[in-house]
């Protein structure tokens, strides 16, 4: 039986090689956080730094890409903008996976109601 290859996953493979590009093969959970803190101010930074701080503490980024991550899932609606899109190094994709609401909080991976678009 001949496995098809479904539209999206075709688009999928299309759009890794820019998130490469664009990240130039370097994790980019901790400049995407960085970028978040710059944005935020008051409460919500408060609560982002806690958050960055939880992920720090729960492993050691391993710097080079090694997932392209949807920040929100297939499953939730997402699709394969560049937005949407994130180069993760091994241990930060393992945690945002395992670590789902501090991954929320960051903006690493998003909910079925939360818009991709930075």
């Amino acid at each position: 039986m001949k496995r098809t290859i479904s539209d999206f996953e075709v688009e999928f493979q299309k759009m890794k090689p820019l998130v490469i590009e664009r990240s130039k093969g370097i994790c980019e959970a901790a400049e995407f956080v960085r970028s978040l803190m710059r944005q935020s101010d008051g409460g919500a930074l408060i609560v982002i730094t806690l958050a960055a701080e939880s992920m720090m503490q729960h492993h050691r980024c391993a710097g080079r890409v090694m997932h392209v991550h949807h920040r929100k899932y297939r499953s939730r609606g997402g699709g394969n903008s560049l937005d949407n899109l994130l180069g993760l190094c091994e241990p930060c994709h393992y945690w945002a996976h395992s670590e789902s609401v501090m991954s929320n909080l960051l903006g690493i991976t998003l909910h079925t109601n939360q818009s991709e678009e930075l």
